[in-house]
């Protein structure tokens, strides 16, 4: 839901109102939970760097036009002291949703919806802890409910935040959402495990034991105690792993690894007889006990040192699927698989063996991967500090090979946005090493060359796009686009994930339409389209020139260009929108999922950007 603001700050009395889409859930829910996103345009917008526990909400009592705001010669809020404040404006409790507060207004798009008042938080003392440590915190403090009780209570768990398994799952009007960035990007072994989904191949005494687990899964059992020892006996002779069975009900069995006199969970296992027939998903219970298992004392060493990434086998009956997870400052759980059906039901089943065996060896080879990883890398790596960002809650990827052949080191700072799925990070140049030359990373050529990147992880960029426009000058420069496996090939991963750099930038000059307009003309008359023209994606260096940011759907719109000339596209060379369109944005008439992107869409966003009160607001 679009929602026009204003910033009520003595400081900045002619910033103009904004503008900002709010998704839908955050509209619906609790304001509180908006606090976020605003002071994130506080910081862009005005370079001020909102508490954001400060952060107030406050209807316009009497309607207040945007146009009224941006015209006044010196400043509307000259003439509102303390006092006329709150004559002027009704604060917003914070528990009331702005579907509320706002109902019956916010259709009006020429007037000021919400202003916003906050206070500048002081300078962080190097003994506090950052926010993604804060909420770390929280989330490893909060023991919640049993794991067993949880998976039946799915809805209510899902519902708190500290407690949530980020798995994509949330109950009905629900103001938290839990999707999450792909825990590939967290750790190289979930890419590993993939990949060799289709690249392993099993060995005879692989595929006899396969046959002979198929068989068990095959069978229709009501003694669940032997139907697990006898599960847990097949697995043991393909996985090379002893699986301990808990003797609680919160979790069928476990592979555990000593480090340290301690034992930290490789695998979780949760096998039902038949899928379902205890009343809950086992994929919700392995995840609650993932979290369950990482937050016990005795982990705390390994834990404040890497993302805790951990394998999940679950199923019941014939059905099995492998799930990963990792614990950043949310515990996040995704599917690595299907819900894959492994019984023996016709007289052909070998591609089936074929198929479980592929999947059990890349299960066996993930877990010797993470195995070295807990018993030797993570030794290595440093304790959180107070004050100071940590790995453990950003990618792994931390290095790229320029387009010299040279090796650019970087460190993340934080992410560019407050929601969970944010994927898009600030990070800075710590270093540049020449591989042909014997010396160390030069840090003087990594301070001259800038220090302050974008790394952004995408599964589709129209790189040829970015890179027409940055020779132009209306784009940052792409310092690389490519595959994981080019970025840390000592990690042996290989995703479709890619990664790109910019420098960040902003601010808006008065010429803004004119220099948009310009862009587009350029880009449309070579055959080209950018797909996404939202406020967001439209930026200005220090000499007030256009930057256009985020190439994720862009492309060309002329199916007749050599196939040579053609970016990244769909099968008739042809960009086309994405799935699952954001339903909260206004887009332009004929824009649809899957739908070709055309010039006109580009144009008639440009228009809606500075409709109705004729200025461009900016992130």
């Amino acid at each position: 839901m679009r929602v026009n603001w204003v910033f009520f700050d003595r400081l900045h009395p002619n910033g103009g109102p904004g503008c900002i889409d709010v998704p839908r859930t955050l509209f619906n829910g609790p304001s509180r939970e908006c606090r976020s996103i605003f002071a994130t345009e506080l910081l862009s917008k005005f370079s001020f760097k909102a508490d954001i526990y400060s952060v107030k909400f406050w209807k316009v009592r009497e309607a207040l036009l945007c146009d009224t705001v941006y015209n006044s010669e010196h400043g509307w809020r000259e003439g509102i002291d303390d006092l006329e404040f709150r004559h002027c404006f009704k604060r917003i409790p914070l528990r009331r949703s702005f579907a509320t507060a706002l109902e019956g207004e916010i259709d009006h798009l020429e007037v000021v919806h919400v202003a916003v008042t906050a206070e500048q938080v002081s300078a962080i003392p190097a003994d506090t802890e950052l926010p993604e440590v804060q909420r770390y915190r929280k989330t490893v403090s909060t023991l919640g409910t049993p794991p067993s009780v949880g998976a039946k209570e799915y809805a209510s768990v899902q519902a708190c935040s500290n407690e949530a398994i980020y798995y994509g799952r949330y109950p009905p009007h629900a103001t938290l959402s839990t999707a999450a960035p792909p825990v590939q990007i967290f750790s190289p072994v979930f890419t590993k495990f993939i990949q060799l989904l289709d690249s392993t191949r099993p060995n005879n005494d692989d595929l006899r034991e396969t046959q002979a687990f198929m068989h068990l899964l095959t069978d229709i059992s009501v003694d669940k105690s032997t139907r697990n020892y006898l599960t847990y006996e097949k697995l043991l002779k393909i996985l090379h792993r002893q699986i301990k069975a808990e003797p609680n009900p919160d979790c069928s069995a476990a592979v555990m690894l000593e480090v340290n006199n301690n034992y930290i969970p490789l695998l979780i296992v949760q096998l039902q007889n038949e899928l379902g027939d205890e009343g809950y998903d086992p994929s919700n219970q392995a995840g609650l006990m993932m979290k369950r298992s990482w937050i016990q004392s005795s982990c705390e060493e390994i834990r404040d040192k890497c993302c805790c990434p951990t394998l999940m086998l679950v199923g019941g009956g014939p059905w099995l699927g492998v799930l990963g997870g990792v614990i950043t400052d949310t515990c996040i759980v995704q599917r690595l698989t299907d819900m894959m059906w492994f019984a023996q039901s016709s007289t052909e089943e070998d591609n089936r063996v074929y198929h479980l065996a592929r999947v059990l060896v890349a299960l066996r080879e993930s877990l010797n991967d993470l195995e070295s990883f807990y018993s030797s890398k993570v030794r290595q790596m440093a304790p959180l500090q107070r004050g100071r960002t940590h790995p453990r809650f950003y990618p792994y990827p931390s290095s790229y090979t320029d387009e010299t052949g040279k090796i650019v080191n970087f460190e993340y700072v934080r992410k560019l946005d407050d929601y969970a799925a944010c994927v898009t990070y600030q990070a800075k140049i710590v270093s540049v090493f020449d591989p042909t030359q014997l010396s160390l990373p030069d840090l003087g050529t990594a301070c001259a060359s800038g220090n302050d990147i974008v790394v952004k992880f995408v599964t589709r960029y129209g790189t040829k796009v970015h890179s027409f426009l940055a020779m132009h000058n209306h784009a940052p420069r792409l310092r690389y686009c490519g595959p994981l496996s080019a970025i840390a090939p000592h990690e042996r991963s290989s995703d479709p994930e890619s990664l790109t750099k910019r420098p960040w930038l902003r601010w808006a000059p008065s010429d803004a339409r004119q220099q948009l307009e310009t862009v587009l003309n350029k880009l449309h008359s070579n055959g080209y389209v950018f797909g996404d023209m939202r406020l967001q994606n439209v930026l200005f260096d220090e000499k007030d020139e256009v930057k256009l940011i985020d190439f994720d759907w862009s492309g060309s719109y002329d199916t007749g260009k050599n196939e040579s000339d053609r970016v990244e596209s769909d099968n008739d060379g042809c960009a086309r929108y994405p799935l699952n369109l954001s339903r909260n944005i206004a887009w332009a008439e004929g824009v649809r999922d899957l739908e070709p992107i055309l010039p006109q869409h580009d144009r008639n966003m440009l228009k809606r950007m500075f409709w109705p009160y004729g200025i461009l607001m900016l992130h």
